[in-house]
């Protein structure tokens, strides 16, 4: 497998257009494209009362859990750098947003 770390994967320089000039990233869904259909689609499933319920459980659970960065064989210096910008982020704001990968694929 390919290491990506450190890498970028898309950004909005190679997704040159006015979707780009919009600071977003375009849908590439073939899926819903083909169905005539946009991402608020995905907003919507998370509309319902039970997909939602879910959800916002699944979210919760994962927010309680205990969290670390681990250093194993990398250098120290790497293990500092890595754990003080993880630092800046809201850890369960980062968490729930990961999440909502469930949702939209």
């Amino acid at each position: 497998m390919e290491k990506l770390l450190g890498r970028t994967v898309a950004d909005r320089l190679t997704a040159f257009d006015l979707l780009s000039f919009m600071r977003v990233l375009p849908n590439p869904d073939p899926v819903l494209d083909r169905l005539g259909k946009r991402i608020t689609v995905y907003e919507d499933l998370l509309r319902d009362a039970q997909v939602a319920s879910c959800m916002a459980s699944r979210k919760a659970g994962v927010s309680k859990l205990n969290f670390e960065l681990k250093a194993e064989k990398e250098d120290q210096k790497i293990h500092d750098f890595i754990e003080e910008t993880f630092s800046r982020f809201d850890r369960h704001q980062l968490f729930r947003a990961i999440l909502n990968c469930v949702v939209y694929g």
